[in-house]
């Protein structure tokens, strides 16, 4: 798999995480909605959403390190 597969098949996000980020990438689902089904606000579920993002880019960076 891809590297960002690896780093989200890992759980380096736990379940929020991972259900903002699919969803926001996979099914380009708006932040509000996200929000209203998680009970977040719009700002909450971007929060999450840069978070994983953050957590995944980290990961990414460590994995391609070890590959050199």
């Amino acid at each position: 798999g891809t590297h960002l597969g690896i780093a989200i098949d890992n759980h380096r996000l736990n379940e929020r995480e991972r259900y903002v980020f699919l969803s926001h990438v996979l099914d380009k689902c708006p932040f509000d909605l996200i929000g209203v089904r998680l009970g977040l606000t719009y700002k909450g579920a971007a929060a999450v959403y840069y978070r994983a993002v953050q957590k995944l880019r980290k990961s990414i960076e460590g994995v391609e390190k070890h590959d050199i």
